[in-house]
């Protein structure tokens, strides 16, 4: 079968697959052996597969890889070997695959990552190690896969990260959410290329003031559910593209005035399931550009006149579920082009009427009239 390009065994039952069962097959490009029975491979059994451009084994039950199987594979850009048993992975295993761009390992059992595993993979753009049981990672792990721009990490056994994204200048989004992480260092992302960031459900309690240092081009932050009881206002000085911030669900009391003056950019900022009981004036000044803010199950009594004076882009405004009694006359001024507004479950017992007769047209007025029924 020398014609042959393409081979696909998707969902059977293959237990076992024998040595040079592909040896007449040279052309084949693409192979996929998903969802089987396999546990393992034959040590040659891509020996004779030069052209070989995707492996697709993933979601079997295959627990070792001999070092030398993908060794003349250099054509390769595609290997899946995800929802497999995999417990380790020899340093040489991709030894020579300077065509690989993507590289899926998730949902294995890799507790380690040998030094060098990922040494000369020169073309390889994203990896996927998620749902592992990885504990450390050594530094500069990705430093000799020049082009990599995504990463996933997320639900492994992370408790700390030293320069472990060292030298990746190209490297744009990381996934390290679902974790044991309890802080976040000084410049442990500096020199890379971020825009998207995930550090969520993990246990971090502080953000070193030069975390997020030189990521000038980070578009999108994640910290929901963490252990956050504060955060030093100039952590994100450096995010002036930043358009999304999300904080909620961790044990913040307050936000410092000034946290968020360089992020003039955002858009999006999430502050829910907090312990916040007082907005200071200004907190919101420089959001010029902000369209959503979400501020509920927090622990607000009062909202200061002029607080939102300049979130005059503002759509979607949430702060329900909070301990807010008055709604006085000049809350809300500044906020012009508010469509949905949330503010259920609050002790509100009267509403200020200049408050009413400043908002009673349009959009705004009606979403804000239901809302109120809810609250007294």
């Amino acid at each position: 079968m020398h014609a042959l390009v393409e081979v696909n065994f998707l969902k059977n039952d293959l237990e076992e697959i024998e040595e040079g069962a592909f040896d007449n097959s040279p052309n084949l490009v693409k192979l996929f052996i998903y969802e089987n029975k396999l546990r393992s491979l034959p040590k040659d059994i891509f020996r004779k597969l030069p052209l070989l451009e995707t492996i697709h084994i993933g979601q079997n039950s295959i627990e070792h890889l001999d070092k030398n199987i993908f060794k003349r594979l250099t054509k390769l850009k595609m290997l899946h070997l995800e929802n497999n048993r995999l417990t380790t992975l020899p340093p040489q295993l991709f030894d020579g695959l300077n065509a690989l761009t993507d590289l899926k390992l998730q949902h294995n059992a890799i507790k380690d990552l040998p030094d060098g595993i990922f040494a000369h993979l020169n073309s390889l753009k994203t990896v996927d190690l998620s749902k592992n049981q990885i504990a450390t990672l050594r530094n500069a792990l990705f430093k000799n896969s020049p082009e990599i721009e995504f990463i996933d990490l997320s639900e492994n056994q992370l408790k700390e990260l030293d320069n472990v994204f060292e030298g990746s200048t190209k490297l744009e989004r990381i996934n390290l959410s679902r974790n044991q992480l309890s802080s976040i260092p000084d410049g442990i992302f500096s020199g890379n290329s971020l825009s998207h960031l995930d550090l969520s459900s993990n246990q971090i309690e502080k953000i070193s003031p030069g975390a997020f240092k030189g990521l000038h081009q980070l578009k999108e932050v994640t910290l929901e559910s963490n252990n956050l009881t504060e955060i030093v206002a100039t952590s994100f000085d450096d995010l002036k593209q930043l358009s999304n911030l999300n904080l909620s669900k961790n044990k913040l009391k307050a936000l410092p005035v000034g946290i968020f003056g360089e992020n003039t950019a955002l858009e999006e900022l999430y502050l829910s399931n907090n312990e916040i009981s007082k907005l200071e004036n200004g907190i919101f000044d420089k959001l010029v550009n902000l369209i959503h803010l979400d501020l509920d199950n927090n622990k607000i009594t009062d909202l200061e006149s002029g607080i939102f004076k300049n979130l005059k882009q503002m759509e979607s405004f949430h702060i329900g579920s909070n301990e807010l009694k008055v709604i006085s006359a000049h809350a809300f001024n500044g906020l012009r082009s508010v469509r949905y507004l949330t503010i259920s479950k609050n002790p509100i017992g009267s509403i200020e009427i200049f408050f009413l007769r400043r908002h009673r047209s349009g959009r705004f007025s009606s979403q804000l009239l239901f809302e109120f029924k809810k609250c007294i």
